[in-house]
């Protein structure tokens, strides 16, 4: 784990770099309170400064060999972080079971709903249960028949990440599941195992009640090297999505994203943003 600043060259550095002075830039032209949940006076001082201090490699200057994070919820450089541990812990949980179950493979599902800003911890709450009841051991009675069987011959167990995201195009929040699931070679094999896109669409929107699902991608690795490092990095993210607020130019837009964000992770205690279980049943 010690190597994976590695993977932030000089060019990306920049630019989470200058996202973080964005956000910095539109929290001072408002002269918004600095207080918690959202960044303290001494928050706010070293996030500022995150990053502009670094040790370059001596035989690459594009990498890293030393950084000086903050730490802060809100930015860039320090979100990226996490989210390229959270890919390495993730590889190293899907290799051990590689090497100890011969005839595992892997089905990755990405669900969005849309929802209103008032809205999104409820529709948090929802998504969760929605998971839960799909995968858990005592909800299983209730599945259809196909997803039943899917379950109780197939499924092994899965990571699970949630994200909120804003679109900057249609002023909305957005809840995205991402899992990838543990399963047994004869989901591939077997067509009565076998469970197509509209069929996960129908299990999912049965569960979600009247929250329209907005995208929904299901794809299953044939091949045990099909799962690399990079494939997981769309699988690893959580939380909340920085990405819209680097690309946003109206400084109220910028800082009302930032609270409603925190402003959820603040006030729910309990949010799950991951987990996971693989496990042979």
């Amino acid at each position: 784990m010690e190597n994976f600043n590695m993977d932030i060259g000089l060019k990306e550095w920049q630019e989470l770099l200058k996202g973080s002075l964005k956000i910095a830039s539109a929290l001072e032209s408002l002269k918004i309170p600095l207080e918690e949940p959202l960044l303290t006076k001494n928050q706010f001082k070293k996030f500022k400064k995150c990053a502009n201090t670094f040790v370059p490699d001596a035989n690459e200057l594009s990498k890293f060999r030393r950084d000086y994070p903050c730490n802060m919820r809100i930015c860039p450089y320090c979100k990226k972080k996490q989210n390229l541990m959270s890919q390495y812990y993730l590889l190293d949980i899907i290799n051990y079971f590689k090497k100890n179950i011969s005839d595992i493979r892997f089905l990755t599902v990405k669900l969005s709903i849309k929802t209103q800003k008032d809205k999104i911890e409820d529709n948090i709450n929802l998504l969760n249960s929605s998971f839960r009841h799909i995968v858990s051991l005592s909800r299983r009675k209730a599945l259809r028949k196909k997803m039943k069987e899917f379950v109780n011959k197939c499924y092994l167990g899965y990571y699970k990440t949630l994200e909120v995201t804003y679109n900057e195009k249609d002023k909305q929040y957005y809840i995205i599941l991402r899992s990838v699931f543990a399963i047994k070679q004869n989901y591939i094999y077997e067509d009565r195992y076998y469970i197509d896109t509209n069929k996960w669409k129908k299990c999912f929107q049965f569960e979600l009640k009247d929250n329209i699902i907005s995208d929904l991608k299901i794809d299953y690795t044939n091949k045990n090297n099909d799962i690399t490092y990079d494939f997981l990095e769309e699988y690893a993210k959580c939380a909340f999505d920085l990405t819209p607020i680097m690309r946003m130019e109206e400084k109220k837009e910028i800082v009302d994203v930032l609270r409603t964000y925190i402003n959820i992770l603040h006030r729910r205690h309990k949010f799950v943003s991951t987990g996971g279980i693989f496990r042979i049943n």
